[in-house]
């Protein structure tokens, strides 16, 4: 055999693993789906389509906006841009592979059922399982025959810059903090609301940044109800004299 027919059936070997096998995918209550997946090495991402998605029963969950990937090819941004994710489990029996659930995105798309990322490959050894088989001359058993092996080269990459990737995670944990200010605040009145209407004052308050401190001091025969409160967090501080 020469080694140009050698090459050939290399190739067709690696396209055969990389765009022809047939996964399942296991939902977290139990249905599962066949399909078949493609592995892209030069994807950041992983995906599934919405059709499978709707065959499993599973509702996408949506996507916060600093979340939200755009999703480019070489040259342009791709039309079929996430709508949501779900948490699957990915089965397949020549790569002997049995995941957790792990978070896929959901596109609506008739070109894709399953797409498998690079770090979802490289995390289960996949790149080096199919090489060493193709090394080995091994086909795989559990793939699509009337399906037509194919090089397509779908490097499906995360457009936003770095500098945007930062200013979203940024703005993210400001928000987070404020959000946990708002909701010690509000618990703090919720918790001296019911202690004064039941008429007790207690001497400290615990929320989730810290404990405030409520000083009373009774005298004979007459309760002082004045109450000073001061809570420091590390965005702010919140003082309440009433």
């Amino acid at each position: 055999m020469s080694d140009v027919d050698i090459n050939i059936r290399t190739n067709r070997r690696l396209a055969i693993w990389y765009d022809c096998l047939r996964f399942e995918i296991v939902s977290a209550d139990g249905p599962s789906v066949k399909c078949i997946g493609r592995i892209d090495m030069g994807s950041t991402e992983c995906l599934v389509s919405s059709s499978v998605v709707r065959q499993l029963g599973l509702k996408r969950l949506p996507l916060s906006p600093d979340k939200q990937p755009i999703l480019e090819g070489i040259e342009d941004v791709l039309a079929c841009q996430p709508i949501g994710f779900v948490m699957i489990s990915v089965q397949q029996s020549d790569l002997d592979l049995d995941t957790q659930p792990l978070p896929f995105l959901v596109v609506q798309s008739h070109k894709i059922d399953l797409l498998v990322g690079r770090d979802f490959a490289f995390n289960y050894d996949i790149d080096a399982k199919i090489r060493c088989a193709v090394e080995a001359s091994v086909d795989p058993q559990d793939w699509d025959k009337d399906r037509a092996p194919s090089h397509h080269v779908h490097m499906l990459v995360d457009g936003r810059t770095e500098s945007q990737k930062q200013k979203e995670e940024e703005k993210r944990k400001k928000t987070r903090a404020t959000k946990t200010v708002w909701e010690d605040i509000q618990a703090m009145k919720k918790n001296q609301e019911q202690q004064s209407n039941s008429g007790y004052l207690p001497t400290s308050i615990s929320t989730s940044s810290g404990t405030a401190s409520l000083f009373s001091s009774p005298s004979q025969g007459t309760a002082n109800t004045s109450v000073s409160t001061t809570t420091s967090y590390s965005t702010g501080k919140y003082s309440s004299h009433p």
